[in-house]
């Protein structure tokens, strides 16, 4: 790990930042499938506000199925649709944009039972209802969208296993899969990136096992653990809790409730994870800073000394840093900062 030393100043950095929107590497944009005019203008300013990302707006079933055929050769992130369209009927909107293959969230003014499950009966990413609350929830799906976690399923039964990987795929997750606890584990260590476990064996002793050695290797702030069961004992759920699962979700199962229960699982893990980035990573650099310095090297040298192994500590200075502060101001300062951090990160790694 390389700290780096601000040799000038560590103050007044935060005061000139401003909010923005976030840098999206993916610059496909969203087609927004709307015939108000009011709606679509309020969806396209949020997602590129709140998301960083472009929208392309149509009226009609006929627009939307041109701009389909025209964007087939880049993709589209995602289709935002109503299903109120004046040369739509029923949900052929929606057939027509999975069937390009592109994940699609439904925008609705009005609400009944028989229309949501209507809706749920094609592989959508959600629904939200028109107006700001609405939009606002439109936004986070979206945002959810380009965050493309990995999750991990482990079950035992092919066909059960599928229909996870189903479902989780109409999220766009990035999906791992396994048919044991042995490769369920070794799959773990392979991937820490993972943010999701789905538990879902057969035997509930092997599920049992299971979780609790993954709770071994991560805790519930570093990985989520769904226990995924179709025992109706009472204490089915408690058992799976106290043995380490994040939650428990018993079969058969609602599609909205399969999702909430992912998606709280992983914004937990993705907000400890914040967090500890702005805990331990330094916001100009994005190298560990002195507080991650402190509390990682005592450990590494210890495991370095160990495996016999000849540990070094760079202490990096930049001169003439408060000269480039006084003649080209601090955004230069920082620029140059932040250059040396990334040049030392390619060198020698970000840890």
């Amino acid at each position: 790990m390389v700290r780096v030393k601000h040799g000038g100043r560590a103050a007044r950095r935060g005061t000139r930042s401003r909010a923005r929107a976030p840098e999206v590497l993916d610059e496909r944009a969203v087609l927004v499938v709307e015939n108000s005019q009011a709606v679509a203008q309020m969806v396209a300013v949020y997602l590129a506000e709140r998301c960083g990302r472009k929208s392309e707006v149509v009226r009609t079933l006929a627009q939307a199925r041109a701009a389909l055929k025209a964007g087939a050769s880049h993709g589209w992130f995602a289709a935002v649709v109503n299903l109120e369209l004046p040369d739509a009927a029923d949900e052929e909107i929606v057939a027509l944009t999975l069937m390009h293959g592109v994940p699609t969230v439904v925008l609705t003014g009005t609400f009944s039972e028989v229309k949501r499950r209507r809706i749920l009966r094609h592989d959508i990413v959600d629904y939200c209802l028109k107006g700001k609350t609405g939009i606002d929830e439109l936004v986070r799906v979206i945002q959810r969208l380009q965050k493309n976690p990995s999750l991990k399923v482990v079950d035992d039964n092919a066909t059960s296993r599928a229909q996870h990987m189903g479902l989780c795929g109409s999220q766009r997750f990035e999906v791992l899969q396994a048919s044991s606890k042995r490769q369920a584990l070794d799959l773990y260590r392979q991937h820490r990136e993972l943010v999701l476990v789905l538990v879902a064996l057969g035997a509930t002793a092997d599920a049992l096992n299971l979780v609790t050695e993954l709770r071994e290797l991560a805790t519930p702030d570093e990985l989520g653990v769904i226990a995924v069961s179709n025992l109706q004992t009472p204490h089915a759920a408690a058992e799976h809790l106290k043995a380490g699962a994040s939650d428990f979700l018993a079969k058969p199962f609602e599609k909205e409730e399969y999702f909430c229960r992912v998606y709280s699982c992983v914004d937990r893990v993705d907000n400890m994870r914040r967090i500890k980035q702005l805990a331990f990573i330094d916001g100009l650099t994005g190298v560990a800073n002195r507080l991650a310095f402190f509390r990682q090297v005592p450990q590494q040298l210890t495991e370095a000394g160990r495996a016999d192994g000849r540990p070094a500590v760079a202490l990096v200075s930049i001169d003439q840093l408060n000269a480039i502060n006084d003649k080209h101001g601090y955004l230069a300062g920082d620029q140059v900062l932040a250059q040396v951090a990334r040049s030392l990160a390619s060198s020698l790694g970000p840890d």
